[in-house]
């Protein structure tokens, strides 16, 4: 369990990041914080430090979503559906993409918790549509549909939602024998 005071310090790295497009410097996130540079390095020794746990604390708000969708949807309409965020949820996308850059530039290549994610949602994704090239069609549909909307570009409504009936249809197809199927096979005999 993280402090409060580790908690607000990420908050306000994450607000400083969205207000100004860009990540503060350690400075201005202590500042803006109200603590001393000492006791932000106290929680955060260094910047990679500082960012991989803002990406930790943003990651898991999205996580989150994503399970609480899981929960009352099959994986595909979950994870395809929560790739096209609302504006708050927006913010931290660009806040994830932000910091993912920064960690790039340090020379550290994804984060744990991310992978993690990533090799849950394509096992589940595996399991409900029975084949692993489908699982990674679904993962790059709510990928770019993500990236759309970050960039400013959503897909219209319409294609979005026509896009997502159509493989939650595929996964339901592969996932529940269609009794049709059944009955021209009988009829064939």
């Amino acid at each position: 369990m993280q402090s409060d005071a580790r908690a607000h310090i990420l908050e306000t790295m994450r607000e400083l990041t969205i207000r100004a497009g860009a990540l503060p410097s350690m400075d201005a996130v202590a500042k803006a914080a109200g603590v001393s540079k000492g006791g932000l390095t106290h929680h955060f020794p260094n910047r990679t430090v500082l960012l991989g746990a803002l990406v930790e604390m943003v990651g898991i708000r999205t996580t989150e979503t994503f399970e609480r969708a899981r929960r009352s949807a099959p994986v595909s309409r979950a994870y395809l559906e929560t790739s096209v965020p609302d504006s708050g949820e927006l913010d931290d996308f660009f806040v994830l993409f932000t910091c993912y850059q920064a960690l790039r530039a340090a020379g550290i290549d994804g984060h744990p918790s991310f992978d993690a994610f990533v090799v849950d949602l394509t096992r589940a994704l595996t399991a409900e549509f029975g084949d692993p090239f489908q699982a990674l069609i679904v993962r790059l549909v709510g990928d770019g549909l993500l990236l759309n909307s970050v960039m400013g570009t959503p897909v219209p409504a319409a294609e979005r939602d026509a896009l997502i009936e159509h493989f939650s249809r595929a996964g339901a197809d592969v996932s529940t024998p269609s009794t049709s199927k059944s009955t021209s096979t009988e009829s064939t005999s």
